[in-house]
């Protein structure tokens, strides 16, 4: 808990969020259940409000991993789905990106 407010106090959200998952698996492993979900709902939180996909993307992995160690196979399933989905709509937007840098290179030739 240290770490999560010294982090909190220099406003370093990256670190929240590692801290935030790490602390959810611990409390996986001690059956902790509603204690790990809120840590985890904290890194998704902060994540998505700050727009860190690979982070949000890390999230749902531990969600995953998470209810897989708690035993909870529908819920590590769903959290995997939604991985899926953000990861295929990060790697859509890294696509038209791309494709519009290369149309703009070519554009300027």
């Amino acid at each position: 808990m240290q770490a999560i407010d010294l982090h909190m106090q220099k406003n370093h959200s990256f670190g929240l969020v590692e801290d935030y998952l790490g602390i959810a698996m611990v409390y996986a492993t001690l059956d902790m259940k509603e204690e790990g979900k809120e840590a985890l709902n904290k890194a998704l939180e902060i994540s998505t409000n700050l727009q860190m996909h690979p982070k949000v993307l890390e999230t749902y992995k531990v969600f995953a991993k998470f209810y897989q160690t708690i035993d909870n196979k529908d819920a590590a399933l769903e959290a995997l789905n939604k991985f899926v989905v953000i990861y295929d709509s990060v790697l859509f937007i890294q696509q038209i990106e791309v494709l519009r840098e290369v149309t703009s290179n070519y554009e300027t030739k």
